[in-house]
């Protein structure tokens, strides 16, 4: 249940803190998320009261699966963090891609002086089989997307270290890979085991939670860095058919159930920029 906390604000406005139960750490210690919001203007009690319980209900949601993760924290975080794992979670928050996309990734995905990442593949484990490289599944999955410069020197730092490790290795380095329909390549992945194998995805799956529980991190899971990302473009005010193609849906239909309470929330936001902007009633009297 969420608890929903009164803040009266130096004006005589008041703004509510909503702090939600979100697990425990490995040594017991109670881990909450918070949000704080702030009512439109103009609002009665009884509106504001049953807004405060819809804010309230809507984030304990987005806790309970897995949807809410502090930025901030993690990518201070990421800094004790293994320099190829950390580009992986920073690549997820930044572009949005699924796992078996990101490590599926090569250089020749990227260019990075147009500061754009294609999404060409993905790569899943097997039983029986092993690593196996697809094609994305529908036409809208396979995209290119616009980076930022932080991400593109996110890359270039990433490169760097990966030709040191790459020649630190030396002949152990597995030169050539096999992709989707057999095709075999020069081994240019972004992300791969000790030797320049191609890396698991599950690896990440493993690997994350540990990490999270190290750094006392809420317990959520890596798909929700993709969820992070999308909700933040939302927040934005960022075109849907735009964010439902950065996310490669086949549809823009899907986008819109999977984030309908995300574009709700930045439906109202807007009503309130608007009115805030632009006021009629004072017009009017005018």
């Amino acid at each position: 249940m969420a608890e929903i906390i009164e803040r009266k604000k130096k004006d005589g406005t008041f703004s509510y803190m909503i702090r939600v139960y979100s697990g425990r750490t490995r040594d017991d210690k109670v881990i909450t998320k918070c949000k704080t919001v702030t009512p439109p203007t103009g609002m009665g009690k009884k509106k504001t009261e049953k807004w405060m319980q819809e804010q309230a209900i809507l984030f304990e949601q987005k806790v309970t699966n897995g949807l809410v993760l502090d930025s901030d924290v993690l990518l201070d975080a990421l800094s004790d963090a293994p320099p190829q794992y950390s580009l992986i979670v920073q690549l997820a928050l930044l572009i949005g891609a699924r796992r078996g996309e990101i490590c599926a990734l090569r250089w020749s995905d990227t260019d990075l002086e147009k500061g754009t990442i294609s999404i060409n593949r993905t790569v899943q484990f097997i039983p029986g089989t092993g690593l196996v490289f697809n094609p994305p599944k529908t036409k809208r999955s396979r995209r290119c997307i616009r980076i930022g410069s932080d991400c593109v020197e996110l890359l270039r730092e990433y490169q760097r270290y990966q030709k040191a490790e790459r020649f630190r290795i030396g002949s152990a380095w597995v030169r050539k890979v096999t992709l989707e329909n057999g095709k075999v390549v020069d081994n240019d992945m972004l992300f791969t085991k000790w030797d320049g194998e191609p890396m698991d995805p599950d690896i990440i799956s493993t690997w994350f939670p540990k990490f999270l529980t190290e750094h006392g991190l809420p317990q959520v899971h890596f798909h929700s860095l993709r969820h992070t990302n999308a909700s933040i473009l939302i927040a934005a005010h960022t075109p849907i058919t735009t964010v439902s193609g950065r996310l490669g849906h086949a549809q823009t239909s899907t986008t819109l159930n999977y984030y309908a309470s995300a574009i709700q929330s930045a439906d109202a936001a807007a009503a309130d920029t608007l009115e805030g902007i632009i006021k009629v009633r004072e017009r009017k009297q005018a």
